[in-house]
């Protein structure tokens, strides 16, 4: 995350003066899918604000041929209640931007939540220096960037 202000902010939860955005895609069980985006958001969130770099993805199947796939991120100078605070309150904003839509983002100074239809997300799978037993296997997820634009006709 990347954040510019000319107030301190350093350890200091802002949760205020957010952006929305949801993808434009509408669903057709969206009772089911609204339910199933808030469950695995809330799981997103426990474990971002438990990890002391307060990211965590989080992955469910929507349908057979479909997985919802979800972000939650905070400033890592943020404590965990803090953390957990702006996540939880990101997801209450998810229902007024992107209800019965495939994707939604909530962007806010301290915290962002993300959920879509697609992988948006880098998954890359670090090991360690091989021991005479076992590999260990570290994942390192890394979000893609966000591209925002215009079009014109």
């Amino acid at each position: 995350m990347l954040r510019y202000s000319n107030d301190s902010f350093f350890s200091t939860i802002t949760e205020s003066h957010g952006f929305n955005k949801a993808n434009p895609q509408s669903l057709f069980n969206v009772t089911r899918f609204d339910q199933l985006v808030e469950d695995n958001m809330k799981k997103a969130t426990t474990a971002a604000a438990s990890d002391s770099k307060r990211f965590a993805t989080q992955e469910a199947t929507f349908t057979q041929f479909q997985n919802l796939y979800c972000l939650a991120q905070c400033s890592p100078d943020l404590s965990g209640n803090d953390c957990n605070s702006c996540l939880v309150g990101a997801i209450a904003d998810l229902p007024n931007c992107s209800s019965g839509k495939q994707g939604g983002r909530v962007l806010n100074p301290s915290c962002n939540i993300r959920y879509e239809l697609y992988l948006f997300y880098q998954v890359t799978a670090l090991a360690s220096s091989p021991s005479p037993a076992l590999l260990p296997l570290t994942l390192q997820i890394t979000a893609l960037p966000v591209q925002v634009g215009y079009l014109s006709f």
